[in-house]
Order: C-alpha cells, then sequence, then structure tokens
C-alpha cells in the first residue's frame, strides 16, 4: 500500500464533500490550484481576522487549508502499519470478460488484510478525518482503483473514531463551487445486500466461468472467495454500460470511462466487489452525474436520469448475479435524480455517521 495513494483518495472525498456543502475547493490538478500567500496572511492576521479567514485571504480553498498547497504544508501526518496485509490472490492478473466483450477488465491481486492507520494532527483536522473515514466505510472506498472495485474497509476500532470524529461540524467559505469538479451534491450511492440459496452462486455468472476454465486464475478466484469477495465489479459494469444505456455513445464514454491510451477517461460510475457481510453478501457504490462532459458541454437532465434508472433497475442486479430478492438502498431515495442542496448533503453526512454505529 502506498500513503500517497491514501491521502490522495481522502483529499478527493474531502473535496468532493466541501463543494457538497457549498464550500470553496480548487482543482489541484488544473490551473486554479492555491498557493499560499504568507504576507497576505500575516496581513489579515494582524487586522485581527481568525485563522481560517486569514487563510482564505492568502489564497487557500477549504480543502488546501487541511491537505496542503504551495507555500503551505498538511495539517496532519499519516502512517501506515502494513505488516498483516497480504495479497489478495497469488497468482496472474484477472481478465474479467464478460461473453459478449470482445476487451475485458484487468484486475490485479491488490491488497487483503488488516492495516492501521496513524494519524497526527490538530485536533479539528483529525475530527474531520475521522467523520471522512465513518462515511467512507459505508458508502465510499479509500485508495487507488475504486472504478474497478477495490477499497471497500471496515473499521475495527469504530468506537474510537466515532469518540474523535467531529460530526460534521465542518465550517465551509467561499462562494457556490463550479460543476466541473466531483461535488457530492451531484452524487448518487447504492447498496445491495443478498442472501444466495446456493454457497457457489457466483461461479455460475458466466464472466467467472470462463476464468474457472484455467488452473491458475480459478485458483485465484477460489481464494478470493474463501477471503469472503469476489470481483463482480466489471460484470455490473457491462450490464449497465452496454445492455440497459439506452443514450449515446459520447456521454457513456465520459461516464463510464474509456481505458484506450489516446482517449483514456476515468469513470464517473464505481462499484464494489461483492463481499461477505455477516450472513449475507454486500455490493456497494456511487456515481458522480456530473453535469458536464469532458469538453464542457452540459449534459442533459434525461440523459442522467436514465443513468440512475440504470442502477435503479432490481431485474437487472438479479440477472447479472444470478441472484433473487436483492434487498436495494438508495441515496438520494429519488426514483427520479435530483441535485441535492448543501442542507440535504449535510443531513446525508449527519445520518451516515449516526448509522455506523
Amino acid at each position: 500500500m502506498h500513503g500517497s495513494g491514501i491521502i490522495g483518495s481522502l483529499r478527493w472525498w474531502y473535496e468532493a464533500i466541501i463543494r457538497g456543502l457549498g464550500g470553496d475547493a480548487c482543482d489541484p490538478a488544473g490551473h486554479d490550484k492555491c498557493k499560499f500567500d504568507l504576507k497576505e496572511f500575516q496581513k489579515a492576521k494582524n487586522k485581527g481576522e481568525n485563522e481560517q479567514n486569514a487563510l482564505k485571504r492568502a489564497g487557500l480553498c477549504d480543502a488546501c487549508k487541511v491537505f496542503g498547497a504551495t507555500g503551505w504544508s498538511r495539517r496532519f501526518r499519516l502512517k501506515i502499519d502494513e505488516h498483516k496485509i497480504i495479497p489478495a490472490w497469488n497468482g496472474p492478473t484477472l481478465n474479467i470478460r464478460p461473453p459478449d466483450r470482445s476487451r475485458g477488465w484487468f484486475l490485479n491481486p491488490g491488497h487483503w488484510g488488516i492495516f492501521t492507520l496513524i494519524l497526527h494532527g490538530e485536533k479539528p483536522v483529525l475530527e474531520q478525518l475521522a467523520d471522512l473515514l465513518l462515511f467512507l466505510e459505508q458508502w465510499g472506498a479509500l485508495g487507488a482503483k475504486n472504478q474497478l472495485g477495490y477499497g471497500v474497509f471496515h473499521i475495527e476500532n469504530r468506537e474510537e473514531v466515532e469518540q474523535r470524529a467531529g460530526r460534521w461540524r465542518w465550517l465551509v467559505t467561499g462562494n457556490e463551487p463550479a460543476g466541473g469538479c466531483p461535488d457530492l451534491r451531484r452524487f448518487g450511492f447504492f447498496n445491495i445486500r443478498f442472501k444466495p440459496e446456493n454457497e457457489k452462486w457466483w461461479t455460475y455468472i458466466p464472466a467467472l466461468e470462463r476464468l474457472l476454465g484455467g488452473e491458475n486464475t480459478a485458483r485465484a478466484l477460489k481464494q478470493t472467495g474463501e477471503r469472503g469477495m469476489i470481483p463482480l465489479a466489471p460484470v455490473l459494469k457491462n450490464e449497465w454500460r452496454f445492455h440497459d444505456w439506452q443514450g449515446p455513445f459520447s456521454i457513456a464514454q465520459w461516464l463510464f470511462g474509456a481505458s484506450r491510451e489516446e482517449d483514456r477517461v476515468r469513470s464517473k460510475v464505481n462499484v464494489s466487489w461483492a463481499y461477505r457481510n455477516g450472513e449475507k453478501w454486500e455490493m456497494r457504490g456511487w456515481v458522480w452525474l456530473s453535469p458536464k462532459d469532458g469538453s464542457g458541454q452540459v449534459i442533459a437532465s434525461h440523459h442522467l436520469q436514465k443513468l440512475w434508472k440504470c442502477f435503479r433497475n432490481e431485474n437487472l442486479w438479479s440477472s447479472a448475479l444470478k441472484i433473487s430478492s436483492p434487498e436495494l438502498v438508495f441515496k438520494p431515495a429519488d426514483q427520479r435524480w435530483r441535485e441535492k442542496t448543501p442542507a440535504a448533503v449535510r443531513g446525508f453526512l449527519e445520518e451516515s455517521t449516526c448509522s455506523s454505529s
């Protein structure tokens, strides 16, 4: 595991939440990234401004105040104890390729096991990070390649983390952010739980049947199953994109992603692997219903409605996973997609923190 990947993931979600709360978060990969101006900071402090306002006057957005920018260091330190981490399987890269596709999704073993995040920093910052981790445990993911299903985790010392959490008492500044970056007001979340009648339920899924025919790939899948996880994210993505989606190809490419080197686009649709949770199995995910495509063109609302409808298709889940009676939860729960307000985002975050208890 790489600390930079964990920090990058935390920052990405932190920025999306800040924007969703109506706050200010720059795009660190773009031209508007923050730079700290020490003279402006000192001038604001000398005029009696509090530190948050002084930092804003010095050129820092709400996200950079915590995660750092040119001239301003990150407000926390992170160390990872990973001595109990092992590869998720021993063997080759798995090419999950549904029967109707000529290309598949390539999955590397990744990591499985127990790791410890050790965080040091200012108390308000650690409270925010505790909030963030509690939210990601329930609805998001941590680390790289979330679009391929990686990153689901469970907090073992949840009671301690809850005691340190700030309960979303986040102060945000700035104006309404532009629509070109991830913003929790435009996120939809989904969760599915099911209890298969057959323990070998996943072996009947065509995309995996092919891999079960090879000695090394069959051994790898057996290991994942024994560890309570099955790599099914590509199966759902294939169904949504190539079977249920009825919109234009250009929008599908922007929303679902493209892997060609000359035309690489990161997916806005993310779904986890299936993982065992008690007596049931579970999958979860989220979609960023971006209002614009990569060229800045507005995506018509009825196309976003179609995409949200794809995820709500219970028959598709049942057919793709070879299961019956799936328990589906959606946030927002509305049949039709609608953008949330900052107040609704805060309510959702508070609800998520409480329900993790």
